[in-house]
């Protein structure tokens, strides 16, 4: 019985230390596990390939102008691959944000590089 009795008491304090432990530990980097906010931002490009989108190319154009990034380092590039409905006018109605180019090209199809 005080076999028992030393375990449980050895379980519990351990229980106690580790918990004491991990939580010095968080207490003691609280400001690691912020999110950090960058000071720098690079300039970046979204590509957008679309061929017969016209349904879908919209909310694909706003959703990539909800990100939050500087708007000034922003550009969204929609190449349309020679759709045959209203892909492109959908996403030239766009370019008056002045991040939005759409660029249109004769179809290619898919073409693989070897």
């Amino acid at each position: 019985m005080r076999s028992l009795i030393l375990l449980i008491f050895i379980l519990f304090t351990m229980t106690i230390y580790i918990s004491v432990f991990w939580a010095l530990v968080y207490i003691s980097n609280i400001h690691n596990f912020d999110d950090p906010k960058s000071k720098k931002f690079p300039s970046i490009s979204i590509l957008i390939p679309a061929f017969n989108e016209e349904k879908t190319i919209a909310d694909a154009i706003k959703s990539c102008l909800r990100l939050n990034y500087p708007k000034r380092k922003l550009r969204i590039i929609v190449i349309d691959d020679g759709s045959r409905d209203n892909t492109y006018n959908i996403a030239k109605s766009f370019e008056k944000t002045g991040i939005v180019k759409v660029l249109r090209k004769r179809n290619g199809g898919k073409r693989y590089l070897l």
